[in-house]
């Protein structure tokens, strides 16, 4: 897989902090930030930023270590 986003970056953290503040309320079926249907489209593409970005077990991988 093709990752083209660095991890650590502000893009890679203000995703990962965005998905955590727009995580949806299970008994409501509705983000618990701005109430709207689950998934918003904030915590949607969130997760597609953190989609292409390596997580530390990827970086190992690719380095060897």
């Amino acid at each position: 897989m093709t990752y083209i986003v660095r991890p650590g970056s502000t893009l890679a953290l203000t995703a990962a902090e965005l998905l955590d503040r727009h995580d949806a309320d299970p008994m409501a079926g509705a983000c618990a930030r701005c109430g709207r249907p689950a998934p918003c489209p904030t915590a949607a593409y969130a997760r597609q930023v953190l989609a292409v970005t390596p997580t530390p077990v990827d970086v190992l991988a690719t380095t060897g270590a």
